[in-house]
Order: structure tokens, then sequence, then C-alpha cells
């Protein structure tokens, strides 16, 4: 959280002292005290009250791995990787293969046990801009 030193804390006890002044001092640090326990107390309601309520709606947490923001850039750039050369697996959610073909469409012909994401590999006929892309 925050990376308070010895040194630190005591340079910031001593801008205190000559701030507030020695009379002031003790009534800051019971305001400053009071004010961490409301938030303790606030954030561990805060928690009881998400975790109630994913578990009455049947959420794993775990579940909600995939929603960490290196599991969405992995997610996406597969994806765009996958669009972009035919040959390399589409990664979905947790891993999983990229979504079925449409009814009618078969995805390209892979040698046996290669891996098939079961899409075309460019089911909109297009092929990047950019040269150095392709």
């Amino acid at each position: 959280m925050l990376d308070l030193s010895p040194d630190k804390l005591a340079m910031l006890a001593l801008v205190a002292l000559v701030v507030l002044g020695p009379n002031r001092l003790p009534q800051a640090a019971r305001s400053l005290g009071r004010f961490i326990a409301a938030m303790r107390s606030m954030t561990s309601t805060f928690r009881e009250e998400v975790s109630g309520a994913l578990d009455s709606t049947g959420v794993n947490l775990s579940d909600l791995a995939e929603l960490h923001p290196a599991n969405i850039r992995r997610n996406v750039t597969g994806t765009i990787t996958g669009m972009l050369d035919p040959g390399t697996p589409q990664a979905g959610p947790a891993g999983q293969a990229g979504p079925a073909a449409p009814a009618g469409q078969a995805g390209p012909a892979a040698p046996a046990g290669a891996y098939s994401p079961g899409v075309q590999a460019d089911p909109w006929g297009a092929t990047p801009d950019d040269p150095s892309l392709n």
C-alpha cells in the first residue's frame, strides 16, 4: 500500500509536530486512527456484501479471473493473432477454443491432430492494410 520506511515515518512525524504543534498532535493522531478504523470497517462490509451477492447468484470468484487485465490482454492478442495468422490457435475465455463455425461453413482443412479453431481463417475476406502484418 504505502511504502513508508522508518526514516519517512520519522520525517512525517516531525513535519506533523511542526505544523500541528504539540497540543493538537495527539487529537490529530486519534482522528487519523478513527478514520483508518472506519475505512477498514467499510471495506470489510463491502467485501462481505460482494461475496454474499456473488454466492446468491452462483458466480464463483475464480470465474471472474478471466476479467483480470492480463487475461483480457492475452485473449485479445490471441484472437487478433489467430485472425492474422490462420495457423495460430485462437484463445477464448479461460484458454478455450474459439467460437464454433456458423451453420453451413467449415473451417480450413488441417492435418490430422492439428489445432482447428472451427472458424474460417479470414471470415470477411479482408487482408490487413499494413504490409508488415501480412
